[in-house]
């Protein structure tokens, strides 16, 4: 996605699709100094490319050394130099690719979050007490607090009292894709869980299966949660209960059965989605589904099995 890259210190700034540049502590690239205007430049997406525009700053911006005339568009492209009021703010554009979606901290505006694999957690990968993730449908939604919540382009979020802006363009020209380390199916309706328990059940193996061939994932610690979940949804099944209904579990059910803090279940849950979007399936947040508003969650496969080693 596009990327500025400041060309004495190399501080980058990934560019929302409307990237205002100035003083203004509402900008995307919030620069100091006296020369810098409140509301300096503003770079956009324009569909295929990214454009550039001096909003009547005193002091002007240079394209390539050359300067902009107010209110004109100009066009970049990959290795042209953008100089803002002065040479000592010269940023170069490295990435000219279409914006994706991410996440701003208000208070860092400089350090967009890029929404990695679908999905990203907030404050961060050792405390995720919210997560935001891409819906099959591709529209957004945020976890926290056991709720599941829509979000849209320009929404801002508090979590643990810091706020986050989520950007994300209203039409992505691009899809990402990830590939499998071997042929197999990309999706989780395809997949089934294959797990092997230890006698002590200090061990838990967890594979993924497909028709063709099995894909082990290891023996990780949240796989005791996902060997919980599974059990849960097998029992019901078993006793005839409509699979729409099986497996759920509520959240403080699930703390005091398995000895966890809600920081750790959260982290738990994180990784496993992040273990499987690394493994090569695609709607890898789903692998554990929440319900609104009730503090349940249980385990998206419907086909497992569980087996003594």
């Amino acid at each position: 996605m596009g990327c500025l890259k400041h060309l004495a210190t190399g501080e980058r700034s990934l560019l929302l699709p409307e990237h205002l540049i100035g003083r203004s502590t509402r900008a995307a690239l919030c620069l100091k100094g006296s020369y810098i205007s409140v509301q300096h430049a503003l770079i956009r997406w324009v569909g295929d490319h990214w454009e550039l525009k001096d909003l009547g700053s005193r002091n002007g911006t240079r394209v390539n050394d050359e300067p902009l005339e107010v209110g004109k568009g100009a066009r970049l492209e990959v290795g042209m130099r953008v100089s803002f009021g002065n040479a000592e703010q010269t940023w170069v554009l490295v990435d000219e690719a279409a914006p994706g979606a991410m996440v701003v901290p208000l208070d860092d505006p400089d350090h967009a979050i890029l929404i990695d694999h679908e999905m990203v957690p907030l404050p961060s990968p050792d405390v995720p007490a919210a997560t935001i993730l891409r819906c099959p449908d591709g529209s957004w939604n945020i976890e926290q607090h056991d709720e599941v919540a829509t979000l849209v382009d320009g929404q801002v979020v508090d979590v643990q009292g810091r706020k986050f802006r989520f950007a994300c363009p209203q039409a992505l020209t691009h899809t990402s894709t990830i590939e499998w380390p071997r042929a197999g199916a990309t999706q989780l309706s395809l997949l089934s869980l294959k797990f092997r328990v230890s006698a002590d059940e200090e061990h838990v193996q967890v594979s993924l299966r497909t028709n063709s061939e099995e894909i082990d994932l290891g023996a990780r610690s949240h796989n005791y949660l996902l060997l919980h979940l599974a059990r849960r949804r097998l029992e019901e099944s078993r006793q005839g209960l409509p699979d729409a209904a099986c497996g759920w579990m509520y959240r403080e059910t699930l703390l005091n059965e398995l000895r966890l803090d809600r920081e750790q279940l959260n982290l738990d849950v994180f990784r496993i989605r992040k273990h499987l979007s690394l493994a090569g399936v695609l709607d890898a947040p789903g692998i554990i589904e929440r319900r609104a508003d009730t503090g349940q969650l249980r385990l998206g496969v419907q086909r497992l099995s569980i087996e003594r080693v």
